[in-house]
């Protein structure tokens, strides 16, 4: 059975749009976002998150390395950030245009840029990266699928591409996936589909054996800036109409829909989601500073 959400919390606290959502190791997250604050939100229970670091620029993407404490944030000028007992060991430019997205892969992370190319770092030695040029475009989104050691990347170019996440080589690339910005690419938990969703208003679901497009859903009425798969077979976009929707991943049939007033849900786009498996609630941030948790109805 599909579930249905309800509004249980908003937290306040941020003094600009929130881009980023990650979880921790219990029951709390971090969110980060254009007002360069990094803050741990340690529980729903409570009120007030507390200050981990604070940036001199605004924050598009955020990676947290647990077993090192370390923190690592990209920023539309194109720089990465490395950040470790909440003060920035090294501040590095990684991309002549902004940063969007950061990967973690074991020994080596990866950074996404504004430029088109592709950041390969180690954790070891962070200050001697190399760099892969995928497209003549940004470089938006990134999922890793470790069953299959692949990872896919969408573009503004419309494209995705498939890499080897060992050797970094091409193995496919989906020509045209969208009309223009792919701003989302999600694998499901049994890697056998990817779902992307893009500046076109689509979501696309593709499948991970042949790349064969399986189902496509005109799903906003605006941008869709994340989708994730969230429980009991559903997959939840989140767009700039404002709105959270919920699907049944398997036909992409739409379930639910969350939004302002009715829902007390969020008043400008919506920027990114997370869902928390272990305590069963949904997260959600945007452009109106505030972060929602959403529990099962």
């Amino acid at each position: 059975m599909i579930p249905k959400f309800r509004h249980k919390k908003q937290f306040l606290g941020h003094n600009g749009a929130v881009f980023c959502l990650v979880k921790d190791a219990k029951k709390g997250f971090y969110s980060c976002g254009s007002d360069g604050m990094l803050v741990h939100w340690t529980s729903v229970e409570k009120e007030d998150g507390k200050l981990v670091a604070r940036i001199n620029t605004s924050v598009y993407t955020l990676l947290h390395h647990a077993e090192r404490n370390i923190f690592l944030t990209g920023n539309l000028n194109g720089n990465l950030q490395w950040i470790e007992d909440g003060k920035e060991q090294f501040n590095f430019k990684a991309h002549t245009k902004g940063v969007f997205a950061l990967q973690n892969l074991g020994d080596r992370f990866l950074s996404l840029g504004g430029d088109g190319s592709l950041g390969v770092w180690t954790w070891e030695n962070p200050r001697a990266p190399f760099f892969i040029s995928l497209s003549k475009d940004a470089l938006r989104t990134i999922a890793f699928d470790a069953k299959n050691n692949r990872i896919f990347i969408g573009s503004s170019d419309g494209n995705i591409y498939v890499l080897d996440s060992s050797t970094l080589d091409i193995l496919h690339s989906f020509e045209n996936a969208h009309a223009n910005s792919v701003f989302s690419v999600c694998i499901s938990s049994d890697s056998q589909f990817l779902y992307s969703g893009a500046r076109d208003n689509f979501i696309k679901c593709w499948s991970m054996n042949d790349f064969s497009l399986q189902h496509v859903v005109p799903a906003h009425a605006a941008t869709i800036n994340h989708i994730i798969e969230g429980p009991a077979d559903t997959l939840i976009s989140a767009s700039r109409d404002k709105e959270l929707r919920i699907w049944d991943r398997k036909n992409l049939s739409l379930m639910q829909v969350l939004k302002t007033p009715r829902d007390q849900g969020h008043i400008n786009s919506v920027n990114r989601l997370l869902w928390d498996r272990t305590n069963e609630l949904l997260y959600s941030t945007g452009d109106d500073k505030t972060i929602i948790c959403w529990e099962i109805d």
